[in-house]
């Protein structure tokens, strides 16, 4: 009898584990499903209680939140030109002022932003025909957090030519991206580029430790297929499939490394699917969905909230708290 009672207790707290663990969790961002120009805020895991960011004039093509301050990047079109897509700047923790746009329609149409843990950001433009209408390279750009101190618009260097997809890794200085289909990583202090054995690679979504890789495999559009890879031997140790091909948005880790969300759209609705990732093992679970509908509507597209919550500082410049990333 006491051997059931310790199975039975042993069986319950391995269930309420699984339960508790078995979506991910945390503050969220996304677009509003009816005004692309509103970014809203929720819990993945309750979105009950949904509240309003920020409100651009624009609609908002992307975001990205930095981790460890209350600022966040947008992708927006600034003129509603057709080849212009420009960066801008917000702090969630002082609202009343005024975006900062760090781009100016110097660029084109900048498709992917990545910014690292001390504040420097990565884009790429690769849209071939901005070239003779912007004057600039097709590639991966760089502008450093010590330049978004300046009161001015913001130098960007050129790291790499017709580069695409850059993700900063954990430690700031090194970015993996994609060029040709082949996967590289860039020291962006020192220009040293290492070609990695693992191809072909459309895109690469970098887990929050920067140990593994997953990579979609897009055919026609669409996703059917996704693997995860070693960043220390190259081996690859699991794939998953979706039921069907979807059409690919998305493809992300939660903070904590332990699920890889996928979005699709179908149907005139979008998906998002959390599958589990178990590092001990190197494998996948059962996928769930998630973020099923928020005020009877689906989300485009979501990033996680900043991890940190920083105090509101009266001051009257946007880029105070970059100096204070590093240190």
């Amino acid at each position: 009898m006491k051997n059931l009672i310790i199975c039975f207790c042993c069986c319950l707290a391995f269930l309420l584990s699984f339960t508790a663990h078995a979506k991910p969790t945390g503050e969220i961002l996304f677009f509003h499903p009816n005004n692309r120009g509103e970014l809203l805020m929720t819990r993945i895991e309750d979105t009950s209680n949904v509240r309003e960011i920020y409100r651009h004039r624009h609609k908002i093509q992307g975001i990205t939140a930095h981790q460890k301050s209350p600022f966040v990047l947008f992708l927006a079109n600034p003129q509603d030109r057709g080849l212009v897509q420009d960066i801008f700047l917000a702090d969630m923790k002082r609202r009343n002022l005024s975006l900062r746009n760090l781009t100016k329609e110097r660029f084109g149409f900048i498709m992917h932003f990545a910014i690292s843990k001390n504040g420097d950001i990565v884009f790429t433009t690769n849209l071939k025909r901005a070239e003779k209408v912007f004057g600039i390279k097709v590639g991966i750009y760089f502008i450093s957090q010590s330049e978004l101190r300046r009161q001015d618009t913001p130098h960007a260097t050129l790291l790499v030519e017709d580069g695409e997809t850059p993700v900063w890794f954990p430690d700031g200085e090194r970015i993996i991206y994609t060029k040709n289909n082949e996967l590289f990583i860039l020291t962006v202090p020192t220009g040293n580029k290492t070609l990695l054995p693992i191809h072909p690679v459309e895109s690469a979504a970098l887990s929050p430790d920067g140990a593994y890789i997953a990579s979609p495999t897009i055919f026609g559009g669409k996703l059917v297929q996704i693997e995860i890879h070693s960043l220390e031997t190259y081996e690859k140790l699991a794939t998953t499939r979706p039921p069907i091909p979807i059409p690919f948005r998305d493809l992300k880790w939660s903070p904590d490394g332990k699920y890889l969300v996928y979005t699709g759209a179908l149907d005139g609705n979008y998906h998002h699917v959390a599958i589990p990732f178990d590092k001990d093992n190197a494998t996948l679970g059962v996928p769930v969905d998630i973020l099923t509908e928020v005020q009877g509507k689906t989300v485009q597209k979501f990033v996680w909230a900043s991890l940190v919550r920083f105090p509101v500082e009266p001051t009257e410049h946007l880029t105070t708290l970059w100096g204070k990333l590093k240190k």
